[in-house]
């Protein structure tokens, strides 16, 4: 790495510096502006809506399903799986979710939990 640096000359450092700041400022603006903040919880079994719940209203909700269900808990405008009875628990692993478009899926019991609000899709592909 620094041999490399060393071809590099000042005004090289800065074009690549200013490179490395849009990319960062990209990621920052997709993630944070574009994406916003869900007003939603989401929760369906087999295609079906089960629940929909504020994502601001903090609590604990006991969910049923195909194997027996799962607790899900709102707090601070993130939503999670705090406890499940499949057998790899998976959707536990899968942390807290706070914007649209994420999703946490407990395949066992058939459950797919969302987040939903304001979104503006960015599509990489259309099929017909």
């Amino acid at each position: 790495m620094k041999r490399l640096l060393n071809y590099l000359t000042p005004g090289d450092r800065w074009i690549l510096a200013g490179l490395l700041f849009i990319a960062v400022a990209g990621f920052v603006g997709n993630w944070f502006v574009v994406r916003g903040a869900g007003k939603w919880v989401v929760v369906e079994r087999d295609n079906r809506l089960l629940f929909r719940l504020p994502l601001d209203k903090n609590g604990d909700y006991f969910i049923p399903g195909a194997v027996s269900g799962l607790k899900i808990r709102i707090a601070n405008g993130k939503v999670w799986v705090s406890q499940s009875t499949c057998p790899h628990k998976i959707c536990v692993k899968m942390g807290k979710i706070a914007h649209p478009g994420q999703l946490i899926v407990c395949v066992p019991n058939h459950l797919v939990i969302r987040i939903a609000g304001k979104t503006n899709p960015s599509f990489d592909v259309i099929t017909e």
